[in-house]
């Protein structure tokens, strides 16, 4: 692993192998290439990519902001696991992972795959999944502040005692033709809660589908 400081990058940054992290406060107007099974890790500081990122590895945010300007291109796996991640313009990754991480920004970012145990996906933009969508885990998935999170490939909901939370005008749109699959509780007694913050919707055009143990309270159904 390579711990950077400072980074200030117009040129060419090439991660072969490995992981380097990014540890205070850094910008990009150059090119970035992250080879398969290399890892670019955001873990502090406020950071700024404006210029392209070649994604064959991993994209991950551990800490700090990071903001991806709508000058900037970008593909690949993108993870946020903790800090403030802000998406502005258009933008497409082939996957999106939060796990305690926060999408922000007013910009639409397309996903083909989305996975999320942890974290927000808040502010005005919208986020687009083309793909599978997985929740899991015991911890709330926020959807808030006016956000729009479209599960256009169907969705997956794994059995658990996890809260989607949708507020402040938030939405969880399911797609015509596409399905979402809610797994249940793990015991008879367990309780589980879509939409649950007050002042969301979620608004069903496809198919949901409850399977499994104990009850789940919809809101804003």
């Amino acid at each position: 692993t390579t711990h950077a400081t400072v980074s200030n990058n117009s040129g060419t940054l090439k991660i072969n192998a490995g992981t380097m992290l990014m540890r205070a406060d850094s910008s990009s107007s150059g090119q970035i290439q992250i080879a398969s099974g290399a890892v670019l890790d955001y873990s502090g500081g406020n950071a700024t990519i404006s210029g392209s990122v070649s994604n064959a590895g991993l994209l991950r945010q551990s800490a700090g902001n990071l903001t991806l300007t709508a000058a900037a291109s970008i593909d690949g796996a993108l993870q946020l696991d903790y800090g403030n991640f802000y998406n502005e313009g258009s933008h497409s990754v082939a996957s999106l992972g939060l796990a305690g991480g926060n999408r922000g920004g007013s910009g639409l970012l397309t996903a083909g795959a989305l996975t999320f145990s942890s974290g927000s996906l808040f502010g005005p933009g919208t986020t687009t999944i083309t793909g599978a969508a997985s929740f899991s885990g015991s911890n709330n998935q926020y959807v808030d502040a006016t956000h729009t999170l479209n599960l256009n490939g169907g969705a997956s909901w794994s059995a658990g005692s996890g809260t989607i939370s949708v507020g402040s005008n938030a939405r969880i749109n399911v797609a015509s033709g596409t399905t979402f699959v809610d797994a249940g509780t793990l015991n008879p007694s367990g309780n589980r809660y879509l939409a649950y913050s007050g002042n969301g919707s979620f608004n069903n055009a496809g198919t949901y589908e409850r399977n499994g143990l104990g009850t789940t309270h919809a809101y804003g159904f």
